[in-house]
């Protein structure tokens, strides 16, 4: 396949046979909330209000955006969401349809941009390939919601790509320029892959013709950073006191980094506040050394002329440090997603590297050989990432893997022990929300879910006191506060009852069997009751509009 439409066919086939298992799979993690459950996202009418607010607006309503320690910015993947929730509804299909046609792009576009990087047809198919299967970032195309590395890199491709090729002109300025805009809004990584720019040749040459060359990028990044101040009015950071604690799990989190990229594997991730709570000294020395003697080698061959292993790398470190502070805050999860923006030119530099570097003057002996080796091992690759398709089916079979990839982490068997309870095996859940508590005695969803297993049990006094422990850590766990106003009502206390429940509403509005239960007390006692007060009055809030109409709805 020597022409350009046989490597386009050969990429086309390669990598949707690496994702033929992704249609098949629901909806994951934080697909529950943002599509399912988002509270703006049943109108189009709403996509204007995504870009004056955080990312979790369209679940929490910003209740919780004052507290988050790091806010989120990706407007135009949530009008993604918005679309294909106008277009499929709730079927998980066309989504991940969507998430497999959007990798197919970037493959397609780091083809073209492997070609005016300098490297040779056979060298740009070889990376497109390598990139279309490798699984270490496949998080990101077979989980819905992590759709903004996917589009973030598509947008910063699709800039490159044209910012490479051709002449300058006004118009080709504007137009990288915007294409960056748009991957600025599509997630903040985008900011992160400005510094390997300077290393491309494109941006050679004297100061001002480097400045003139990076101009259109300086703009797209001013643009994109004005809409987020005028959004949010503050950076990516919320808060202080992150910075000392994540550059002491650095090294070790870029070594794991490598490693991944080095030794393709898929890793389900549920906890990176657990797995780097405690970093060994000498995990983090050999770390160290390592991207020191990679830092050189980059270098070196920087210094040769050949900028694309320090382009990598400098893109590598960029995008992937914030890992290391999101690894401080507990809650986050997911690993491979955040290797995607620097995978495309990490697969150009490492095929740069080998076949038009090592093998450039080889003998046809070894270049058959090199050239079987290679097919093997994307053969060996696209199965690997087939066979991912399973482990993101759905909430179970991910936490399946978390307690097989990560026994020491307590989420795995926290998430898994939430699967048991739901298939209504009770006793096996408690067990193993039982192993989770071991695990990490003071992890707040580990205590708020063992009182939710207590309480199906029929356990009610020790799941009232497990709710009122993790109350006591965090008070505005959702689903603590439910069980604690069950406890309330069998005591008579009615109105505070009902303000716990309309506090959980606020930030859950689809919340059924808090419905089921506003209902039956409303019902029971009539719309003047201290249960129907307390739950009118503090649905009062504009913000609450929604909860007080309902509210309405419910009066005999």
């Amino acid at each position: 396949m020597r022409s350009g439409a046989g490597r386009v066919a050969l990429l086309i086939a390669v990598t949707f046979s690496a994702y033929a298992l992704a249609p098949a799979s629901g909806f994951i993690w934080d697909d529950h909330t943002v599509i399912e459950q988002g509270r703006l996202i049943g109108s189009l009418r709403n996509v204007p209000r995504l870009f004056a607010h955080n990312t979790m607006y369209n679940s929490d309503g910003g209740v919780w955006g004052s507290a988050r320690a790091v806010d989120t910015y990706r407007p135009l993947t949530m009008t993604t969401f918005f679309v294909e929730r106008a277009l499929f509804g709730l079927r998980p299909v066309g989504y991940h349809i969507d998430s497999v046609l959007l990798h197919l792009a970037n493959v397609l576009l780091l083809l073209a941009v492997a070609q005016r990087l300098g490297l040779s047809d056979g060298a740009a198919t070889a990376a497109a390939l390598l990139f279309a299967v490798h699984p270490s970032p496949t998080e990101a195309v077979h989980w819905v919601n992590g759709r903004s590395d996917p589009l973030a890199t598509f947008f910063f491709l699709a800039a490159l790509a044209l910012w490479q090729g051709g002449a300058r002109s006004a118009r080709r300025a504007i137009t990288v320029a915007v294409l960056f805009l748009l991957a600025t809004l599509s997630k903040e990584t985008a900011f992160l892959l400005l510094p390997s720019l300077l290393l491309m040749p494109r941006a050679g040459g004297s100061l001002r013709a480097r400045a003139i060359a990076l101009a259109p990028w300086g703009l797209g990044a001013l643009l994109g950073f004005a809409c987020r101040m005028v959004a949010l009015e503050r950076a990516a950071l919320g808060g202080g006191g992150q910075l000392a604690p994540a550059l002491a799990r650095l090294p070790a989190i870029l070594g794991d980094g490598l490693v991944s990229l080095a030794l393709p594997s898929v890793q389900v991730q549920p906890s990176l506040f657990e797995a780097y709570r405690e970093v060994p000294i000498g995990r983090s020395v050999a770390a160290a050394v390592g991207l020191g003697a990679l830092g050189l080698f980059a270098a070196w061959r920087l210094l040769r002329g050949r900028p694309l292993p320090a382009i990598w790398l400098c893109a590598f470190v960029a995008t992937f440090a914030p890992v290391a502070i999101i690894a401080t805050l507990d809650g986050w999860s997911g690993w491979g997603r955040y290797l995607y923006p620097s995978m495309p030119l990490f697969a150009i530099a490492l095929v740069s590297e080998l076949r038009d570097g090592l093998l450039t003057h080889a003998r046809p002996s070894l270049l058959r050989v090199s050239r079987f080796a290679f097919g093997a091992a994307i053969a060996l690759l696209s199965l690997e990432t087939l066979a991912a398709g399973r482990i993101f089916h759905d909430d179970c079979a991910m936490a399946e893997a978390q307690v097989a990839d990560h026994p020491r982490v307590s989420i795995g068997y926290s998430n898994l022990g939430m699967c048991a309870l739901n298939a209504g095996e009770h006793e096996r859940g408690l067990a193993l929300l039982d192993q989770a508590l071991e695990r990490a005695p003071d992890n707040l969803v580990n205590r708020s879910r063992r009182a939710e297993a207590l309480m199906r049990l029929g356990r009610m006094p020790e799941a009232f006191a497990a709710a009122r422990e993790a109350l006591r850590i965090d008070p505005t766990d959702g689903n603590a506060r439910y069980i604690h106003a069950l406890d309330l009502l069998g005591r008579g206390r009615q109105a505070d009852a009902a303000r716990l429940l309309i506090g959980v509403l606020r930030l859950e509005p689809e919340q059924r069997g808090i419905w089921t239960l506003m209902e039956r007390e409303i019902r029971a006692g009539g719309p003047e009751c201290p249960f129907a007060l307390a739950a009118r009055a503090s649905a009062a809030d504009p913000l609450n509009a929604p909860i007080a109409t309902r509210l309405r709805a419910l009066n005999p």
